[in-house]
């Protein structure tokens, strides 16, 4: 489905969804695990927790201007009107059919050694690479309706954090690390590798994130916005790639996360995390505050 007539489909279907998403969580969460086991494509790019964090760290980088125009399109719903809740909506509606033309907009597959993004490697349904172009598009263009540009907020903050998950850009034959089972701390039970980095890497420390989340953006220093600044969304993805490659897979070859290595994969994993959060924010002051100044380089 080309991706500017599925927008367009999901701002119809979002009219009637959207509310009751909004306030009927409870259901939503058993539509989840009951997904999660059955879906084919990663699940969850970092979890709920990793989501909020992203977005969170986002906000405190956004300019007034920016934070009054964000604002402004979640008060067209009923519902949560904090931005680092709207980070969420793409996982929340998996459950429904009617969105399942969002499945293939989470990841990006790869074949190993990849060592460029090419637009022939994001297939016709669509990618996380073409999803978040798209977004940022529709955002941007002031003459779409209110809706659609909601849909488009919302839908490009999920999807910057998604790029930024090591095993949303990985290999096909393993589906993102989903297939490939570790042994993760002590845990008495094999895990997929993919919750590894959705979920487990985070529990505990990143679950506070009204307070993690600024913390986390108080320590993007200059030298990162540097080094983060800009960028082709394919570069993004390539970058994540090579942390897959390099770090995540070369790991789990034992089928083994010790206590150590969890240990050092936190600082990875917040550096993914400020990251994300850094160049979101910068996406968001760019389309709706033409006064916001980059880092002088």
């Amino acid at each position: 489905m080309n991706l500017h007539n599925a927008f367009k489909r999901a701002m119809v279907i979002n009219r009637r969804a959207l509310p009751r998403a909004a306030n009927c969580r409870t259901p939503w969460v058993l539509a989840w695990l009951v997904l999660g086991l059955i879906t084919a494509a990663p699940a969850w790019g970092w979890g709920g927790e990793g989501h909020l964090l992203i977005c969170e760290i986002a906000w405190q980088q956004l300019t007034p201007a920016t934070r009054g125009e964000v604002q402004a399109l979640l008060r067209a719903e009923r519902g949560s009107h904090r931005f680092a809740d709207s980070c969420s909506w793409a996982d929340r509606i998996r459950g429904d059919r009617r969105y399942d033309f969002l499945k293939p907009w989470h990841y990006l597959n790869l074949s190993p050694g990849a060592d460029r993004y090419r637009d022939r490697y994001c297939p016709r349904a669509g990618c996380v690479v073409r999803a978040i172009d798209e977004a940022r598009a529709n955002l941007a263009d002031s003459a779409q309706s209110v809706p659609r540009r909601l849909e488009a907020l919302k839908l490009l903050g999920h999807f910057v954090g998604d790029i930024h998950q090591p095993l949303h850009v990985a290999y096909a034959d393993d589906r993102g690390g989903t297939q490939r089972m570790v042994r993760y701390g002590a845990l008495p039970e094999p895990v997929s590798l993919h919750r590894v980095w959705d979920d487990l890497l985070l529990e505990g420390w990143a679950r506070d994130w009204r307070r993690e989340g600024p913390r986390l953006a108080r320590g993007i220093g200059v030298r990162e916005r540097r080094q983060w600044l800009g960028g082709e969304t394919g570069a993004w993805a390539l970058e994540s790639f090579r942390l897959t490659e390099d770090w995540v897979y070369p790991q789990a070859a034992d089928g083994v996360i010790d206590e150590t290595e969890i240990a050092r994969d936190r600082p990875v994993i917040e550096t993914q995390l400020r990251k994300a959060g850094w160049r979101l924010g910068e996406l968001l002051n760019g389309i709706f505050d033409s006064r916001a100044a980059a880092p002088a380089p």
